[in-house]
C-alpha cells in the first residue's frame, strides 16, 4: 500500500510537469504575474508582523499612545507620497529643460543656415518636442517590487498594470511602454498584468534600442544634472563641510554651460553584454553598426575614419565619453532619451564600414533602483 501511495505522488508530479510544459507563453506569464501579485501582500504582511513585534517589545519600555502611533503612521504614508510626487516633478522638470535646450540648438542651426527648408525643419522639431512633452507629462511612477536572482540584470517587476490604466483614464502601462528615471532609459515593459508588470532592463541582451552619439551641449546637460544633485546633497549635509569641493563643482558647472553647440554623430544599436549566467557583463552594453554614411536632419554624412563632411568641418563620429541617446527609429523609445556613455571603441576592422563599442548605462545603479517612471507607448505599438 505504501509503495502504491508513493507511486501516486510521483504520477501526480509528472502530470503537473507535463501540464506546465504545455502552457502557452501568455498563460505562463499570466500565472507568474498572478503568483507574484499574491506573494507581494504576504511579504508585506510578514513585515507588518515584524513591525508589530518590535512595537510590542518597545511598548514594554516606553509607553506610546495609540494616537501618537497613528499619527506617525500617517506621516510615513504622507512622506512616501511626497517622495513619489517629488520624483515625478524632478523627471518632468528635467524633461522640460532638455526640450528647451534642443529647441535653442535648433534655432541656432537655423539662424546659421541658408534658410532653405526652414519651415519644414521647424515643423518637424515642433512635432517632436510636443510628443516628448506629452509623454513626460503622462509618465506614471511605479515601484520595483521583485527581481529574480536568475534574471537579475534582465528584468524587474513593478507595481502597475491594467488597473493603473483604468485609474488614469488612458493607456500608459502597456507592452513596449518605455521605463525611465528622469530622462534616462531603464528598460521597456514586456508583460502587463492587472496589478504587476515586468520590465526588460536595458542590460538585457534581447533589448536593442537605436541610438546615436552626441557631443557638446546635450552631453553637458546630462553631466550638469548629476552635478546639481551632488550640490544639493552637499549643501544639506552640514556634517560634510568642504567649501573647496562646492566651489570646484560650481566652477565645473559654469564650464559646462559655456559651450552651446551640440554635435550629432554616429548612429547604431545597443544591447546587453551576455557572457553566460555566472559571467555576465554587469552594467556593460555592446554597441554595433555605428557609422554616419547618410545625411539627416541633424547634419551631413561624415567619413568613417576622419569625420570629414563633404562640405564642412571635421568632427570625429565617435569618441570616448560620448553620450548615446535614442533616435526614435526603433519605434519603441522616443527620440532624445539618455541611454549610455561610450567607454571603449573597438579598432575598425580591415574593410569594415562600422564601429563596435562598449558603453555603460546612464542609470548606473540598476541593481538598486526602487522607483521608476512608465511612459505611454509610441503610437502604433499598442
Amino acid at each position: 500500500m505504501r509503495r502504491q501511495h508513493i507511486t501516486g505522488h510521483y504520477l501526480a508530479v509528472a502530470l503537473i510537469c507535463v501540464l506546465m510544459l504545455n502552457f502557452s507563453h501568455s498563460s505562463s506569464e499570466s500565472l507568474r504575474c498572478g503568483l507574484l501579485t499574491m506573494a507581494t501582500p504576504v511579504t508585506g504582511l510578514t513585515n507588518i508582523c515584524k513591525a508589530g513585534v518590535h512595537a510590542l517589545v518597545a511598548s514594554t519600555t516606553t509607553a506610546v499612545s495609540p494616537r501618537v502611533r497613528a499619527k506617525k503612521k500617517d506621516m510615513a504614508k504622507q512622506l512616501q507620497r511626497l517622495e513619489v510626487e517629488n520624483e515625478r516633478l524632478r523627471s518632468q522638470v528635467a524633461g522640460l529643460l532638455e526640450l528647451a535646450g534642443q529647441e535653442n540648438q535648433l534655432r541656432r542651426q537655423l539662424l546659421g543656415g541658408d534658410g532653405s527648408d526652414v519651415s519644414e525643419m521647424m515643423q518637424r522639431s515642433q512635432d517632436r518636442l510636443e510628443q516628448q512633452l506629452a509623454a513626460q507629462l503622462q509618465a506614471t511612477p511605479a515601484r520595483v517590487v521583485y527581481r529574480g536572482f536568475s534574471s537579475w540584470m534582465s528584468s524587474v517587476w513593478i507595481d502597475v498594470g491594467t488597473h493603473t490604466n483604468k485609474k488614469l483614464g488612458s493607456t500608459v502601462v502597456a507592452k513596449n511602454s518605455p521605463v525611465v528615471i528622469g530622462n534616462a532609459v531603464v528598460g521597456v515593459v514586456e508583460h502587463v498584468g492587472r496589478y504587476r508588470s515586468r520590465v526588460r532592463l536595458i542590460t538585457d541582451v534581447a533589448l536593442t534600442p537605436s541610438v546615436r552619439a552626441v557631443r557638446g551641449n546635450l552631453q553637458n546637460q546630462a553631466l550638469s544634472s548629476h552635478i546639481d544633485a551632488a550640490l544639493e546633497t552637499l549643501e544639506l549635509r552640514e556634517d560634510l563641510e568642504n567649501p573647496s569641493a562646492l566651489e570646484a563643482l560650481q566652477s565645473l558647472k559654469g564650464q559646462l554651460k559655456a559651450e552651446g553647440q551640440t554635435w550629432f554623430c554616429a548612429k547604431g544599436e545597443l544591447c546587453g553584454y551576455n557572457k553566460g549566467l555566472w559571467r555576465q557583463g554587469r552594467g556593460v552594453l555592446r554597441g554595433t553598426g555605428f557609422n554616419y554614411d547618410f545625411s539627416d536632419d541633424k547634419g551631413p554624412a561624415r567619413d568613417l575614419r576622419t569625420g570629414q563632411a563633404a562640405e564642412g568641418d571635421v568632427v570625429p563620429i565617435l569618441k570616448r565619453g560620448d553620450l548615446l541617446v535614442t533616435t526614435g527609429m526603433d519605434g519603441v523609445f522616443p527620440e532624445g532619451l539618455f541611454v549610455a556613455r561610450v567607454t571603449q571603441i573597438d579598432t575598425l576592422r580591415e574593410g569594415g564600414y562600422y564601429y563596435d563599442l562598449e558603453a555603460k548605462p546612464v542609470v548606473s545603479n540598476l541593481d538598486d533602483i526602487s522607483l521608476v517612471f512608465v511612459l505611454p507607448p509610441a503610437a502604433g505599438v499598442l
